[in-house]
């Protein structure tokens, strides 16, 4: 509906009208004051032509301009109603909010302001980090702006001065959802509002933390899609046959005991077979050296079920290729619904877990037909497609190396990635006797020690370089860097670290930091400091650490604290 933009076009020949008619009437007057017949008479045709030409615009552009008021008029009310319903999903929000005890004041407080249109959106996006599965009602009000939305670009003339600000943040709100959700990484759309909130709100890292990262390899939504298929399912699946998707469609006489509806929507096969093929690339999720060195399991699953009255079948498969394309490995399954057999959602999962070492590319294909050929859906029905690599038993990646052969006598013993300052000096640990704590381990035989003028080391790791890139985007490990610290008793000394994470632009995404202070006859003993980054957004693309310690007593010589052990280590469970 281009009702601003029609609006304008009709004042604009409305005005031409008018102008038109005003020239046509001087030239008229013109010619009759002219002394030559011959002259004034085709300049006063030519005058009339004018003047009833624009006379006809003027009044076809204000017919226009009726029919434009009552599409406006429409608009408002349907501002209206929109309101209504978001008033109706704010009432299941609030008795949500009410049974997780989450905020409920502030909803009671935004919906006494004047703008609670986009006060009431925006806070939904909101709540959802906190409240987690509250899944339903953002999907209602989705489905209402999807279904009703005009243009942004048009609101803001349509409406009036008060309601400006108000059409503004809602249309550019649902317009960022909808169109620009996908481009960090392929996570499902509920997640990816909950991590535009975060952005646009930067909550804190405790806040993020509420929400756990799904393992799930396919995303749930394609925005970009062309049909309602293609936009309820990750991009990368190619779909073959007439599938549909819609609420599914049973026989209501022919459940079975233990039947749950569990999907409000899914997708339905037809007499022909329809299939769907999906490959993932490990390289572009960071994991090919994980999956070859651990050899994890990978699971592929999804929920189907069948209508009773027809007969239906499905078949689903794993294969794991090598870098040419190869076939490696593969696993297969298939089941049929025999015709009347009762209707009942059924969880099936493939297993490949003993495949070679030489693993690039995972692909999965599942399909499904009825097979009593009748026209219409009545073939199987599939909902849930989930594909997860197991972490279980990888253990942590240290991306941290132990020696620098090129280094000087400092460096070759640190990754050749530190940038040293100050007078560090690398060798084997002088303690003060008789003041060792009584749990004193003799764990290290060599350490850096640090002198009177702050000793400092930085670090920082382009992820892409070590290839990991995809990892970070997709499965968000655990980020924890740590090391081991100890005083001498005889001086007082303090340590001090960070962990930082920064995006393309090298802006901060999270960081944290920590240090320890040794008084002067605090008795020896190595403790490990370490400093952990549970979740953050997608977009990660460098790992910055630093470490430094000194004495506090500038005293010549190295009495400050004494640093071993260093890691950083990537955490998948």
């Amino acid at each position: 509906m281009k009702v601003a933009q029609d609006l304008d076009t009709t004042s604009n020949q409305c005005e031409k009208g008018r102008i038109g008619m005003g020239i046509g009437l001087g030239i008229g007057l013109m010619a009759a004051a002219l002394p030559f017949a011959a002259v004034a008479t085709p300049i006063i045709v030519l005058g009339a032509a004018i003047g009833i030409r624009s006379a006809k615009n003027l009044t076809d552009a204000a017919n226009d301009n009726n029919i434009l008021v009552e599409q406006y008029q429409d608009l408002q009310e349907f501002f209206v109603s929109l309101n209504d319903e978001i008033q109706d999903v704010y009432q299941n929000i609030n008795s949500i909010c009410h049974s997780l005890d989450v905020l409920p004041e502030r909803i009671k407080e935004l919906t006494n302001k004047n703008n609670i249109f986009s006060k009431i959106f925006l806070f939904v996006i909101e709540f959802l980090i906190i409240a987690r599965n509250c899944h339903l009602p953002l999907k209602h009000i989705i489905t209402i702006c999807e279904a009703n939305r005009p243009p942004p670009s048009n609101l803001k003339k349509l409406l009036k001065r008060n309601k400006e600000e108000l059409a503004g943040k809602v249309t550019n709100v649902i317009a960022e959802n909808m169109k620009h959700f996908d481009r960090i990484s392929n996570q499902t759309l509920d997640y990816q509002i909950k991590l535009k909130a975060i952005e646009t709100s930067a909550l804190s890292s405790n806040e993020f933390r509420a929400y756990h990262i799904r393992r799930n390899l396919l995303a749930d939504s394609n925005p970009n899609g062309k049909n309602s298929v293609s936009q309820n399912a990750d991009y990368r699946w190619d779909f073959v046959g007439p599938w549909k998707y819609g609420t599914p469609v049973f026989l209501h006489t022919h459940y079975d005991p233990e039947f749950e509806d569990k999907f409000d929507t899914c997708y339905e096969t037809s007499c022909s077979n329809c299939k769907k093929t999906l490959t993932i690339d490990l390289n572009d999720i960071g994991m090919t050296h994980i999956v070859n060195t651990f050899q994890p399991l990978i699971t592929f699953s999804e929920w189907v079920v069948n209508r009773a009255d027809c007969g239906s079948i499905y078949q689903s498969s794993i294969y794991l290729l090598d870098s040419s394309h190869r076939v490696i490995a593969v696993e297969e399954g298939k089941t049929e619904f025999q015709q009347w057999q009762l209707q009942k959602w059924e969880k099936l999962e493939l297993r490949i877990q003993s495949y070679p070492s030489e693993t690039r590319y995972i692909r999965i294909e599942s399909s499904g037909k009825d097979t009593q050929f009748w026209a219409g859906h009545y073939g199987v029905k599939i909902a849930e497609s989930e594909l997860k690599i197991h972490f279980d038993d990888i253990p942590p990646m240290n991306l941290l190396n132990d020696v620098n052969p090129k280094g000087d006598e400092v460096t070759r013993y640190a990754d050749s990635r530190w940038h040293f300052n100050g007078a560090w000096k690398y060798d084997v640990p002088v303690f003060l006797d008789n003041h060792f704590h009584p749990n004193f381990e003799d764990k290290f035989e060599y350490c850096f020690e640090t002198s009177y003028m702050e000793c400092k080391k930085v670090m920082e790791i382009d992820l892409k370089k070590v290839g990991i890139l995809g990892l970070m985007d997709y499965f968000r490990p655990s980020i924890i860097f740590s090391e081991w610290v100890i005083n001498r008793a005889d001086c007082g000394s303090k340590y001090q670290c960070s962990l930082t994470l920064l995006n393309k632009w090298h802006k901060i995404i999270a960081e944290i930091s920590d240090g320890r202070q040794f008084r002067k006859w605090h008795l020896q003993k190595w403790e490990k400091v370490k400093l952990e980054i549970h979740a953050y957004p997608p977009g990660v693309r460098y790992i910055q650490i630093t470490s430094s310690g000194q004495d506090t007593q500038f005293w010549e010589g190295h009495y400050g604290v004494k640093i071993a052990g260093s890691e950083l280590l990537l955490k998948l469970t």
